[in-house]
């Protein structure tokens, strides 16, 4: 008989430990998420890294709410998963009832009426007794369950979770589209100072590709000058040899007459 109500005490209190322990981890994750970057929890810490590599990766998350959920099913306390965690909760609680059962189960078949408290060494009721102490425990944990309301508090960190990621894609993006913008202007910068060098590179290039024709023309022209020159002073030399052997056409060319011959044969020769 006693097993079964130590046995009852025992799963009960397991049960509300527990609990409390999960309601404690995620507290502190939420106590956390109010402080960022400045955190204490673990779990909390490796997901906040882990999320900062793949922003650092560029690695795009497709459906955020189920890697979150992904996630929150690897937390720990100590090195006990949440999870068994509050399956253990459960079972402790079941527990409970069940060693409750079988103690009145073994008071109706053995006809026990009473039974002594070690630490008063008072004699009670034992199915009464038992069915208080089972019960009772049941009330307070499914009451603690309620107040508690762990599964209310996994919401919250999903959800605030969820907003830190998205601020932080949101911020991420902000600054990839303003480097982005930096890039592509000093690009443009670039590109017009490269044109401007490759069109002053062009214009070197076209003089130092003009100046040998240009040198050309002047040396043409100058023996262009100087052939007329010398054509103008050879007619002049044989209309003097022509006028000092021919007594007849001394007297057709005075001083005036040669510089108006000088003249039209210079502008027949250009």
């Amino acid at each position: 008989m006693r097993l079964f109500y130590y046995g009852t005490w025992l799963t009960g209190l397991l049960s509300l430990v527990s609990i409390l322990a999960v309601y404690g981890s995620n507290r502190s994750i939420l106590r956390d998420l109010k402080r960022i970057p400045v955190v204490k929890n673990k779990w909390l810490q490796n997901y906040l890294q882990e999320y900062q590599e793949h922003l650092k990766n560029s690695t795009v998350i497709h459906n955020p709410a189920v890697y979150m959920t992904r996630r929150m099913r690897g937390r720990k306390i100590g090195r006990i998963p949440v999870r068994k965690m509050k399956v253990f909760s459960w079972m402790t609680f079941v527990l409970s009832f069940l060693c409750m059962g079988a103690g009145v189960w073994k008071i109706q078949r053995t006809g026990m009426e009473m039974i002594r408290i070690v630490p008063s060494r008072r004699e009670v009721p034992a199915l009464a007794f038992l069915a208080v102490t089972g019960i009772g425990l049941g009330i307070v944990n499914l009451l603690f369950r309620v107040l508690l309301s762990t599964g209310y508090q996994e919401e919250m960190i999903e959800t605030n979770i969820l907003d830190y990621m998205e601020n932080r894609n949101r911020e991420v993006l902000k600054t990839n589209v303003k480097q982005n913008v930096r890039e592509f202007s000093a690009r443009q910068q670039a590109a017009r100072k490269m044109s401007r060098r490759a069109k002053n590179r062009a214009k070197v290039k076209e003089q130092k590709i003009q100046e040998p024709s240009v040198s050309w023309q002047k040396e043409e022209r100058a023996g262009n000058n100087g052939n007329q020159e010398q054509q103008v002073k050879a007619v002049e030399a044989r209309i003097r040899e022509t006028a000092a052997t021919d007594d007849r056409y001394r007297h057709f060319l005075d001083e005036e007459e040669e510089k108006i011959v000088k003249d039209v044969i210079q502008e027949f020769l250009k």
